[in-house]
C-alpha cells in the first residue's frame, strides 16, 4: 500500500468516526431520557408486580409532551424484562391490572457551581413524577406516587450537538451564563447611558 493510499484510508476512517460521533451525540439526549424512564418504570413495576396475579392488563397513556411515545416504549421494555405477562384489558377472566400515569415529565438543562465570571457545570435533568396503581376488577385497591429526578453532567461544548428538535422531551433552553445574565445587561445599559449622555451633552 502506497503512502497516498494509506493517507486516503486514514482520512476515510476519520470521516467515519466524525460522522459516528456526531450521530451518537445527536442521540444522547434521547438515550438519556430513555434510560431514565426505564429506571423509573422498573421501580414502579417493582412496587406492584409481586402483589398481582398474572396475566395483567396495563393502563397507560403517554403525556402530551411525549409525542413520540418514548415513555410507552420504555414501559413495554421494562414489563418484558420484569417478566410481567401483559394482556388486553378486554380479555375475559383477567381481573388484575396495573395503572400508570405520569403527571410530570420534564427535560431541562441546569447550571451549577457557577460564579460571576464562570458558567460552572452544566447538567441535563429529567424530572419524572406519577402514580402507580394496582387494579382489581376495574377498581383501584392500592396506589402510590413516585417522584424521581435523573441527571447527568455534560460538557458545555457538546450542547449544540446534543440538541434534538424532534420532541420537547429531548430539547430545552440552555440557561444563560454570566455573560448573558450579568455582564450583557451591564454593557448594554452602559452603551445606552453613554449615548443618551452624549446626545444631551451636545445640545
Amino acid at each position: 500500500m502506497t503512502y497516498s493510499s494509506r493517507s486516503i484510508l486514514v482520512v476515510i476512517v476519520l470521516m467515519m468516526f466524525v460522522v459516528t460521533a456526531g450521530l451518537y451525540a445527536a442521540e444522547s439526549n434521547e438515550q438519556f431520557v430513555r434510560r431514565s424512564l426505564e429506571s423509573y418504570f422498573s421501580e414502579s413495576i417493582g412496587l406492584v408486580s409481586k402483589s398481582v396475579s398474572q396475566p395483567v392488563y396495563v393502563l397507560y397513556q403517554p403525556p402530551p409532551v411525549d409525542v413520540l411515545n418514548v415513555s410507552g416504549a420504555a414501559l413495554s421494555r421494562e414489563l418484558e424484562l420484569s417478566g410481567v405477562a401483559r394482556v388486553s384489558e378486554n380479555d375475559p377472566g383477567v381481573r388484575n391490572g396495573i395503572g400508570l400515569q405520569l403527571s410530570r415529565l420534564e427535560f431541562a438543562y441546569e447550571n451549577r457551581n457557577g460564579g460571576l465570571f464562570s458558567r460552572g457545570d452544566v447538567f441535563r435533568v429529567l424530572n419524572v413524577a406519577g402514580s402507580v396503581k394496582l387494579l382489581e376488577a376495574g377498581s383501584t385497591i392500592w396506589e402510590d406516587y413516585l417522584i424521581r429526578r435523573y441527571e447527568e453532567k455534560i460538557d458545555l461544548a457538546e450542547i449544540k450537538s446534543l440538541e434534538d428538535k424532534s420532541s420537547r422531551l429531548f430539547d430545552a433552553d440552555i440557561p444563560p451564563g454570566p455573560v448573558q445574565k450579568i455582564w450583557e445587561p451591564v454593557i448594554v445599559s452602559s452603551i445606552v447611558g453613554g449615548l443618551v449622555y452624549l446626545f444631551f451633552a451636545s445640545r
